[in-house]
């Protein structure tokens, strides 16, 4: 039965070219943009997913009363990255990050850089795998981690480990560095990624005024590991009392309590915290374009459903001898909606094409996140066999069921 119904759909389609073109040319264009929404918001969700210990893994963060409008802020003062691993049981491991601009020089090559200063078990903490080199001796030498990009910059594809850099903070503090490890290519659903690391004991260099224990100052960011098992809630409570320790020193910037986000949800929450290190969309962003997708496939819904009710009186006949056969209605109405499904599965395929020669180099174009379609991944042709038996459904119902209603005498 089903190859017959899809025998007749492909007649139908060779019968009717040109009303078959507008149907099919519009779903696929409805589709293209839908497919480039669902990779979008898929691409979000899955943000940091690569991190081994993304959920025990958090972002410090501190609650700031200003001007009575609390604000939720991704920065905490300089001593609680120093003083949280010591004070509680349940932190097993914490890195502060800090940024600092200075010229990078290997041999006659100079760029002025960003430089970010991490303490050693960032590198536990974060899984961005090493393609060359090591970091056991990270703190103890004067060692240097580079990204992959940073290393072809200045060493093109040759192996950097041992070679000998300097940074120049200021004007006058040149430090001398040996590179020890160059990270593999970043993973694209990386939320940040750094591209020189110096150890944090290093900040006196490019800061002289630099204290770890005063706390008016403050790091970039942040974060700690808990031990499995370990109650994120209890460990928020138990920092209550660097609340006071911050009040004092700082009284103009009144914390109301630290909180910690994970790092599974760091990027998909970014929108809430000001001057986080993480980069994610918007709530506001998303919601637009699944609205814009919803909308484009609506739009392609009617369009079908006018042509379909414009070119049923064709099929007149068909229906007519079909009854007088014996067949049900029931029968036609599911005829229709399965040829309905095969032709909007058809489109699916051409939406695809679209989205990757057109709307999804359009919108890497506007955005530069990094998206890509991986035309072999399952949850794309679930989604899409999902979404075209949706459609179908949708667009062919009204049609079959008011052609069907066709009585022959």
């Amino acid at each position: 039965m089903i190859k017959s119904y899809l025998l007749t759909a492909l007649r139908n389609l060779k019968k009717n070219k040109l009303i078959s073109f507008i149907n099919i040319f519009g779903l696929s264009l409805a589709f293209g943009c839908t497919i480039v929404a669902y990779q979008f918001i898929k691409f979000q969700y899955e943000q940091d997913s690569f991190h081994e210990h993304r959920n025990e893994v958090f972002l410090v963060t501190s609650k700031v009363n200003r001007h009575d409008i609390p604000e939720l802020h991704g920065q905490v003062s300089a001593p609680i990255g120093k003083l949280i691993k010591s004070d509680f049981a349940s932190v097993q491991k914490s890195t502060r990050i800090d940024f600092r601009s200075a010229a990078f020089r290997y041999e006659d090559v100079v760029f002025k850089e960003t430089i970010s200063f991490v303490d050693n078990d960032y590198f536990e903490m974060m899984t961005f795998p090493l393609k060359w080199g090591n970091v056991n001796r990270f703190e103890e030498d004067n060692s240097i981690i580079l990204s992959e990009a940073m290393s072809t910059k200045y060493f093109g594809t040759d192996n950097p480990i041992g070679k000998q850099v300097s940074l120049l903070f200021g004007e006058n503090q040149r430090v001398s560095f040996t590179v020890g490890g160059v990270f593999e290519k970043f993973p694209r659903n990386a939320s940040f990624y750094l591209d020189i690391l110096v150890p944090f004991r290093q900040l006196t260099f490019a800061d002289p005024k630099f204290n770890e224990d005063d706390w008016t100052d403050t790091y970039a960011a942040t974060f700690i590991q808990l031990s499995q098992g370990s109650d994120k809630e209890n460990t928020m409570q138990q920092m209550s009392k660097y609340v006071t320790l911050q009040n004092a020193a700082s009284p103009d910037w009144p914390v109301i309590e630290f909180q910690l986000e994970p790092l599974s949800t760091l990027s998909f929450r970014s929108e809430y915290l000001i001057g986080d290190i993480s980069g994610g969309s918007e709530k506001t962003g998303r919601v637009v374009i699944i609205v814009l997708a919803v909308f484009m496939l609506l739009l392609a819904c009617l369009n079908y459903i006018n042509t379909a009710l414009a070119s049923g009186a064709k099929r007149l006949k068909e229906i007519g001898i079909r009854k007088v056969m014996g067949g049900f209605r029931h029968q036609l109405i599911f005829q229709f909606i399965a040829e309905n499904i095969f032709i909007t599965f058809i489109a699916f395929l051409l939406g695809i094409v679209w989205a990757i020669t057109f709307f999804l180099p359009g919108f890497e174009s506007l955005f530069s996140i990094g998206l890509q379609l991986d035309i072999l991944s399952p949850t794309l042709w679930y989604f899409g066999l999902g979404i075209a038996i949706l459609t179908g459904f949708i667009s062919g119902a009204y049609p079959a069921f008011y052609i069907s209603a066709f009585k022959p005498l």
